[in-house]
């Protein structure tokens, strides 16, 4: 819908509806003298516009502005995300980057901005943590300090004793010393507090204090808003990453510096970005390595709601990480394929940075770096060439005005001369063609080095691509391996390497753009945004879709209700007839069929069973669930060649989090635990199959197919209906038939509410299998309580692993089949909805129906009444007879419809020539061949030299002049 029809059509709604309301009010006329009498026995309630409410057309544009679909942008620290999301959004400096704590310190969600006041066109919410949870996380630090305090003092009494004790020894103190550097680092940076004050502290409650500074911020919301966009986002950059700002306490107390972002839970940003008018919402989302407390939890949150995933990793170190794919986990693996998302369409891999590369190392026996040094040598000896030319001629001109001082000439010194400006004009013009050569070399080795780093970039990336397409294999081969029924064909995502300096060069106009980067297209950034937008395509339109056809429903009410053309009728019919002869019985048949089909189509959902085989994959985990467990002592539990044995500190670390997210630094190197995930994870296999073909293949063919379904039957029924109205108005069947098109809009509305209905059962998909592992680790909780009060000391671990083990032995089974016994009733629960909301759907169209119908014969009615009043006049010569309004009445409705008629000839005229065309994505892929500078100037005249410009490229090689 074009942009400038929804102010439009919510005035002239409103307007209609609040003049109706009063001057013509149904129940009452105005009679000669002034007073009102009332018409309700006589006037049919068939003349009234009732769809034209204020609130019909504010309904769907709110409607329009709550839809999102969002876009995770994830990846780990360095990556370049904020750098990504600024040029995507086409909005510089936005985000914070050049920043090695940026990327990690928030979570950040940018959506588009509705608001039109300019001082508001960057708007952000800086949603702050609550204080219980960052109290949690402090608790655990001093937990932490605890358990280190213990192995020193373990270590006075027994070093030396056991020296393999004394090792495991010393490699839990790594651990534990690693986890209070991480927690003491962001306490420091909110609280100013030194390790040492930390270690002194009997308690933490004087880090909460009501003067404290950083407690005011806890469990609160910041609003900010600005007009321009550099003001805004140093406004908001505190929030974003790890920048230091001043900040005063409550009460008076005195200011503190300090950083912000440990104490956030999130932002939320509004922006003006044509990216984001269709409802797309890019979200920054840390990796999953991420070891800021708490983050991983919103994180998964966000994971569940994502349409699509935008997977980062820095072209740098790709390779290094095994190919930046592992920052998707198995767990957002599963849940995507679970999801029905785990397609091109659904995620992507972006290599980032890919301008960051040793092109001479990566091209040493390519001829063009051979050329490259040849074009130097050259204009390293045309420089030297020009520079004595250019010291020979100084010394001439020296001569010639010491001679030319002379007062007499002899005709010897006149020939000198001229000899002398030969010479001079000779030299130029060789110093001419000598500087031409220099600058064409300059631009062939321009071109020359273009083309190296263009091709050093292209054979790093087909290399990095194949790594990641190769490992992406591996993953789908295992996860075929892994669940029974699943032999779906590997389907390669999209990668699309990125230089957000090569782009940013061409839209700040950079006089030399970054090498290798000819124009934008090499970025690679016209590409993602070009998928980004194609990739949603299927969800966007289906919303514009369904918007649109209620908007042309409303649109064709309007219509109907001016519309003036329909021809004389000789008999008028009164309302009791029309309503119990035809329009009544007319919805009620149209009710009839819709209720059949209702039951036909419940009965094919109630069908739909995505945890049918959930029998034998409980019998699989029982057993599983053993083995899993026997496996929470190891460091590598899912290596079964590696047994390693966990640090107790690590180990007692995760039973106090219930088994859930957990990220160990020992060795100095990241280790993320779930054992609740893995849990969850080994039942989700099994059942994978059956969930994606019941809820991803068959749900959406019911979708499709109810929409034909809807058509026939409803088609059906109006051919059904138009004859009975011809029966009724013979003179109006030319008007009755081009009526078929405003009844068809009412079937597409009801079409697309049915359709949406079905769709909502596959899109309810992530909310009710995400919540298993919340499940299980409710069932596990008194587990790991009663393994927590274990006695520590020597044997420990083991102690509590057996504990464990004994726990899952006796109710593995039990804690699955209730934890699934959940899922199960949050499904069908969301099946029983499914009725109703098929009831309201039917409502919804024969409300609609019923209110087209009496607008229809309320016109013809009309007409006719109109010609009869005239006729009156005319014989009898007096004032109109009132049959259905009085003449002031008439005279305004009269006004309301021309004003109305005119507004809907200039909507018509939009709607028939849209406004927006819709980029078909060419152009925008990064080409394969480099075309360089002199690509571009072979048309030109190389003898045109009118923009050298010498003095620059005198700079660019470097020629010491002698002394004279």
């Amino acid at each position: 819908m074009p942009p400038n029809m929804l102010p439009n059509l919510r005035t002239s709604s409103t307007t209609l509806s609040a003049t109706a309301a009063d001057p013509v009010s149904p129940e009452q006329s105005t009679c000669a003298d002034g007073s009102r009498e009332s018409v309700s026995a006589s006037h049919p309630r068939i003349l009234e516009p009732g769809l034209l409410t204020s609130g019909s057309a504010e309904t769907l544009a709110s409607e329009q502005k709550a839809f999102q679909l969002l876009i995770g942008v994830q990846g780990p620290t360095g990556a370049g995300k904020s750098s990504l999301l600024n040029a995507v959004l086409g909005c510089d400096g936005l985000l914070p980057s050049n920043n090695a704590e940026a990327s990690t310190a928030t979570i950040c969600k940018v959506a588009y901005n509705y608001v039109d006041d300019p001082r508001q066109a960057f708007r952000a919410d800086i949603v702050f943590r609550t204080r219980q949870d960052v109290k949690q996380e402090i608790d655990r630090f001093f937990d932490d300090l605890r358990d280190r305090q213990r192995l020193l003092k373990d270590h006075e009494v027994n070093d030396g004793v056991d020296e393999r004790y004394d090792a495991l020894r010393q490699s839990e103190l790594e651990e534990v010393n690693a986890n209070i550097d991480t927690a003491a680092e962001k306490i420091r940076a909110v609280w100013d507090c030194s390790l040492q004050q930390l270690e002194e502290m009997e308690s933490p409650a004087d880090l909460f204090a009501k003067g404290n500074p950083a407690a005011k911020f806890l469990s609160t919301t910041k609003p900010v808003h600005g007009a321009d966009s550099e003001a805004f986002a140093a406004e908001i950059k505190p929030y974003l990453d790890s920048t230091y700002i001043e900040v005063r306490g409550t009460s008076g107390t005195t200011s503190r510096n300090m950083a912000i972002w440990p104490l956030i839970d999130h932002v939320d940003i509004w922006i003006k970005s044509d990216l984001l008018k269709s409802g797309l919402v890019l979200v920054d989302l840390p990796g999953l390595s991420d070891a800021v407390e708490g983050r991983a939890a919103v994180a998964r949150r966000y994971y569940q709601e994502l349409a699509a995933a935008v997977i980062v990793a820095p072209s740098v170190r790709a390779a290094d990480e095994r190919t930046g794919v592992s920052l998707m986990d198995e767990n957002q693996e599963l849940a995507m394929r679970m999801d029905g998302k785990f397609n091109s369409r659904s995620f992507c891999v972006v290599l980032s940075k890919i301008d960051d590369i040793e092109w001479q190392a990566a091209g040493k026996q390519s001829r063009n770096l051979q050329r490259i040094a040849e074009l130097q040598k050259a204009n390293i000896h045309l420089n030297a060439e020009i520079h004595k030319m250019d010291k020979d001629e100084r010394a001439l001109m020296k001569k010639k005005k010491k001679q030319s001082a002379e007062m007499t000439k002899r005709a010897k010194d006149r020939s000198d001369e001229e000899a002398r400006e030969a010479i001079i004009t000779k030299a130029e013009e060789r110093k001419t063609r000598m500087r031409r050569n220099r600058k064409l070399n300059h631009r062939e080795i321009s071109d020359l080095i273009g083309a190296a780093v263009h091709t050093a970039v292209k054979t790093r990336n087909q290399v990095l691509c194949a790594r990641i397409l190769g490992h992406l294999k591996q993953r789908h081969e295992r996860f075929v391996r892994d669940c029974p029924g699943t032999g779906d064909e590997f389907i390669s995502p999209n990668i699309f390497p990125v230089s957000t300096t090569a782009f940013w060069s061409f839209k700040r106009h950079a006089q030399r753009p970054v090498e290798g980067f000819p124009s934008v297209a090499y970025t690679g950034i016209p590409a993602l945004i070009n998928w980004l937008q194609e990739a949603t395509a299927p969800r966007r339109e289906s919303q514009v879709l369904l918007l649109l056809n209620r908007y042309v429903g409303i649109f064709n009410s309007i219509q109907t209700w001016i519309d003036d053309q329909c021809k004389s009728t000789p008999k008028i019919f009164s309302e009791e007839e029309l309503l119990t002869e035809l329009i009544n019985p007319k919805c009620h048949d149209l009710r009839k069929v819709f209720d059949r089909y209702s039951k036909n189509l419940e009965n094919k959902i109630k069908k739909c069973d995505p945890l049918g085989s959930k029998r034998e994959a409980l019998d699989f985990c029982e057993e599983h669930c053993n083995a899993l467990v026997k496996r929470w002592v190891f460091m590598y539990p899912d290596d079964e060649k590696n047994i390693k044995k966990l640090h107790h500190l690590t180990f007692g670390a995760i039973i106090r989090r219930g088994g859930d997210d957990f990220m160990s630094f020992a060795g100095k190197s990241k280790q993320k635990y779930n054992w609740m995930g893995v849990m969850a994870n080994a039942f989700k296999r099994q059942i994978a199959h059956e969930w994606i073909r019941e809820l991803h293949q068959n749900i959406p063919n019911e979708a499709k197919e109810s929409k034909v379904a809807i058509n026939k039957l409803w088609d059906t029924n109006m051919s059904s209906l138009q004859k009975s109205l011809i029966n009724y108005f013979p003179e109006q069947k030319d008007y009755l038939l081009k009526q078929q098109k405003t009844l068809d809009a009412i079937k597409n509305q009801a079409a697309d509410l049915v359709e949406k209905a079905i769709e909502d059962i596959s899109n309810s998909s992530p909310a009710i299998h995400a919540n298993l592992q919340s499940e299980l680790k409710d069932k596990w909780k008194s587990g790991f309580k009663k393994a927590d009060r274990v006695q520590r000391g020597r044997g420990v671990t083991q102690r509590r692993h057996d504990v464990l083990k004994e726990h899952a032995k006796k109710n593995g089974r039990k804690m699955y089949l209730q934890a699934v016994r959940r899922m199960e009733l949050e499904f069908r629960a969301h099946l029983e909805s499914f009725p109703g909301t098929l009831e309201r759907a039917w409502d919804h169209a024969i409300g609609t129906f019923r209110e087209q119908i009496e607008l229809i014969i309320g016109n013809i009615q009309q007409q006719q009444q109109q010609q009869q009043q005239q006729q009156q006049q005319k014989h009898h010569n007096h004032q109109a007879m009132v049959l259905f309004e009085t003449a002031d009445a008439r005279r305004v409705r009269i006004e309301i419809q021309e004003g109305v008629r005119r507004l809907l000839v200039s909507w018509g005229n939009v709607w028939d020539t849209p406004s927006l065309e819709l980029d078909a994505g060419e152009g925008v892929a990064i080409p394969a061949v480099y075309v360089g500078q002199n690509d571009t100037w072979s048309g030109s005249n190389d003898d045109d030299d009118s923009d050298w410009d010498g003095e620059e490229d005198d700079e660019m090689i470097e020629v010491k002049e002698e002394p004279e």
